[in-house]
């Protein structure tokens, strides 16, 4: 209860220096009823058990982390740091002699491979940390040679599934294209088609200078994060403003964004891809290919118009003029059978329904009979 209080902090200050000397009082009473002969009889046992069990609980833990997305290295190292033994052991083992369920010299055996862990676990950790760096990838050289005196026509930055196939095109039409990029393995598949690829972090000024983004013609903003996208078109708009910028957006809400931060020319990841596949859909459902092309002209004209709007009067701006008419609706068939209510709430619930829709078809007649003639 207390706890919960406004004088939590107040206790947690009193009792702090009690913690420390119940848990020296904790540890001491346990090595005390340890037998320390039983023990250095049976040494290579304890210390077989306890690098048995710190090496099994380590692998169990690396496992598991990798599992969860952890890199090799932050697993392994995670697994040595966590590798010893519990001290709720020790009153575990107490507790099962107490109830005849060990014999003293078994608590002594578990009680001190328990200890030896915690003991070892400082090398365990140096251990984990040496066979970590074993197991980093090969770091790739983030340094990017001085473009200055060559002009490089486009800068791209992110070269994920949408920055590649912007790529292709730009190369194969001859432009020269320098792509910068912050997954390796990226980098590596690159280099083998002759990408001129380099690692880097867009986000940094000094990066995007050594990448010659002063010089360059276009600054293609092609990564995935919507943020970091939007945080390199404000950065290189404001350093770089003779280049012209375009981004990728995400979504329309950043779409606005990207256009609101400078950038010359935006495109939704997944417009035109949606939009030639609404197309192939009319033609297959036996469309005109020119009504059909007609079609994708119109909805992209409106789509272009929506968006002016939305960026002057806000997201949700513009929707009216683009509504559909409403259809009523209505059951195709009408039921054979009137519904009946399971209880009593039921029954008044529809009842008051039925009376509302009652009421507003006798106000429609009424507005209608007394409208005035047009003539």
């Amino acid at each position: 209860m207390l706890a919960e209080s406004s004088f939590r902090h107040e206790l947690e200050a009193d009792l702090e220096p009690f913690r420390g000397l119940l848990l020296g009082f904790f540890f001491i009473t346990v090595g005390m009823s340890i037998d320390m002969n039983f023990v250095f009889q049976n040494w290579v046992i304890v210390l077989a058990c306890s690098f048995g069990l710190m090496v099994l609980k380590c692998l169990s833990i690396f496992t598991v982390t990798r599992i969860s997305g952890h890199t090799s290295e932050n697993s392994l190292q995670i697994g040595g740091l966590l590798a010893q033994a519990g001290e709720f052991g020790f009153v575990i083992f107490s507790a099962s002699v107490a109830v005849d369920l060990l014999n003293p010299h078994q608590s002594s055996l578990l009680s001190a491979i328990i200890s030896f862990t915690m003991a070892f676990t400082l090398l365990s950790v140096k251990l984990t940390q040496w066979f970590g760096v074993k197991l980093r990838p090969e770091p790739v050289k983030p340094d990017i040679p001085n473009t200055e005196g060559g002009r490089t026509n486009v800068l791209v930055i992110g070269f994920g599934r949408f920055g590649q196939l912007a790529s292709q095109m730009l190369i194969a039409q001859g432009s020269t294209v320098t792509v910068l990029d912050m997954d390796a393995q990226h980098i590596r598949e690159a280099s083998r088609f002759g990408y001129r690829i380099y690692y880097g972090d867009g986000r940094r000024l000094n990066v995007l200078r050594a990448a010659g983004a002063e010089n360059a013609s276009v600054i293609a903003v092609c990564t995935e994060r919507a943020e970091t996208t939007s945080q390199i078109v404000r950065m290189t708009k404001t350093q770089f403003p003779l280049a012209k910028i375009f981004a990728r957006a995400h979504d329309r809400r950043h779409a606005i964004q990207l256009v609101t931060a400078g950038a010359d020319y935006q495109l939704r990841e997944t417009l035109e891809s949606a939009l030639e596949f609404g197309r192939e859909i009319l033609e297959e459902l036996g469309e005109d290919e020119d009504h059909t092309h007609e079609i994708l002209a119109d909805v992209r004209r409106r789509d272009a118009e929506l968006l002016a709007l939305q960026q002057v009067g806000g997201l949700y701006s513009g929707y009216k003029q683009f509504k559909l008419p409403e259809v009523p609706v209505k059951p195709l068939i009408k039921p054979k059978s009137e519904s009946t209510a399971l209880n009593e709430p039921a029954r008044r619930l529809a009842e008051a329904e039925k009376q509302a829709e009652k009421e507003q078809a006798d106000n429609s007649e009424k507005t209608s009979t007394h409208k005035p003639s047009s003539d």
